[in-house]
């Protein structure tokens, strides 16, 4: 013959997993502020760090590409010559055409 067990309710088995969860909760250790203060720190550093890497790159490669199109490598130089404009529009137009 063979024995069932008695199936245990459908609340008490949710209790019984929700006692566990907390049991688990219980066991996580959270870190102290200044080791969030530290970690975080040098997240920023490395971001910065890599903010700063690729804007060089791209930098250059912009100049090495007006290079070899012949387009003038700063084209902002030429902005101070456009100051002396006597119109807005005037202005505005220069500033364009030296950028494209």
């Amino acid at each position: 013959m063979s024995q069932q067990q008695p199936q245990q309710s459908r609340t008490k088995r949710i209790g019984l997993k929700t006692k566990a969860l907390f049991g688990e909760l219980r066991k996580v250790t959270y870190p102290s502020a200044k080791q969030v203060l530290k970690q975080t720190s040098i997240v920023l550093a490395v971001v910065i760090f890599f903010l700063l890497t690729l804007l060089l790159q791209d930098v250059i490669l912009q100049m090495l590409y007006r290079l070899l199109l012949g387009i003038p490598v700063f084209p902002l130089f030429q902005i101070s010559n456009l100051l002396q404009t006597s119109s807005f529009p005037e202005f505005l137009t220069g500033i364009a055409a030296s950028l494209f």
